[in-house]
């Protein structure tokens, strides 16, 4: 679409150009050069109000340009202006991008930390229950230790008062289980003593047990002879016999513990020339010696002396609860088959019997 200084510069010049034909016409008509100009002198005014509204329609079509081209900048400044908000829009919208990526990273990580707290708190629960099970186990378990200690004392009570009920005393006694057998394995000692009829006993380990034999031999016309590898404990049974008045019944001897060979193996035991004038043992004690002195360390004792005891003789082991002691029975059984285990005598004694007229005519 054209403009209307378009219009009326180009109906303008179309003017000046008819006026100029018809002038040309005219005089070439006439065949007159004066007319031909005459003719052109009249054009030419109209020629001037043509050329000056061609001016004027010129500069209005200037103006119009200038005012296009600042319509044009200002459209330019506002396209550009989009243009720079465009691009920030975008560059914040990249900005919330990468910040919801790291919050959602964050959130992952929060999501793994939670299942990890999860998990040591599924830990901890199944921990607590473990202990409380654990707890009330230990509550049972506490429970059954006090029955069995009240059980313990009550039998050790009764024990005490079946002593001292059948012995008369010359002084005050140590207390049992001190350094000894207890109430309860010293009572079947004593009873084994009276049935057996025993009156050579031998006892390897000294304590409060070798006063109780010895006033149950000092009744029954028996002798005891008491082995101690320790001068204290020697030297304590020692005096208590004295201070009771039963050295003629009973003595201790010394032996200190010394590297022995029996069967193949090496034990500390006792040396073997404290029993040299030992011979026909009705009963052979071995509560020593002590545990700690290493593996089986009471096995040697029938190796040592089976051929001091007699063809009847009965031997009582101490603490045969325990892992060593049961082996040792084993292996004196396999070694030494004249010799049976006696059932039910008590928990913490192991009796063997040497078969022979004595036990038979003794009813044992």
């Amino acid at each position: 679409m054209r403009t209307p200084w378009r219009r009326n510069t180009l109906a303008l010049l179309a003017g000046a150009v008819a006026v100029l034909a018809l002038a040309a016409v005219v005089a070439i008509a006439c065949g007159s050069m004066p007319v031909a100009l005459s003719c052109v002198a009249l054009a030419i005014p109209l020629l001037g109000v043509m050329l000056v509204g061609v001016r004027r329609s010129l500069s209005r079509a200037r103006a119009e340009v200038r005012l296009l081209s600042g319509s044009v900048s200002a459209l330019a400044s506002v396209v550009a202006a989009t243009h720079v908000e465009i691009v920030d829009l975008q560059r914040r919208s990249q900005d919330h991008s990468e910040t919801t990526a790291r919050r959602l990273l964050s959130v992952e990580s929060m999501a793994a930390e939670l299942e990890r707290h999860h998990d040591r708190l599924s830990s901890i629960e199944e921990s607590v229950r473990s202990l409380d099970n654990a707890r009330a186990a230990d509550f049972s378990q506490t429970g059954r230790n006090i029955l069995q200690a009240m059980h313990h004392i009550e039998s050790t009570v009764e024990g005490v008062v079946q002593l001292y009920t059948a012995t008369s005393l010359r002084a005050p006694m140590p207390p049992s289980g001190d350094w000894a057998l207890d109430v309860q394995p010293l009572l079947r000692v004593l009873d084994l003593l009276k049935v057996s009829a025993a009156t050579n006993v031998l006892e390897l380990g000294s304590g409060t047990s070798t006063l109780w034999i010895a006033y149950a031999l000092e009744r029954s016309g028996g002798h005891l002879t008491s082995i101690d590898h320790s001068e204290v404990y020697g030297g304590r049974t020692r005096a208590e016999l004295e201070r009771h008045q039963l050295l003629s019944v009973a003595e201790v001897r010394l032996a200190p513990l010394r590297p022995l060979t029996l069967a193949g193996g090496m034990w500390n035991w006792y040396d073997p020339t404290v029993f040299d004038d030992l011979s026909d043992i009705d009963m052979l004690l071995v509560d020593g010696p002590p545990g700690n002195t290493g593996p089986l360390s009471r096995l040697p004792a029938l190796g040592v002396l089976a051929t001091r005891l007699s063809p009847g003789a009965f031997v009582v082991l101490d603490d045969a609860q325990r892992p060593d002691e049961i082996a040792t029975v084993e292996h004196w059984l396999k070694d030494f088959p004249d010799f049976v285990l006696m059932e039910g005598v008590a928990p913490t004694l192991a009796v063997l019997r040497r078969a022979g007229p004595y036990a038979t005519e003794n009813g044992c």
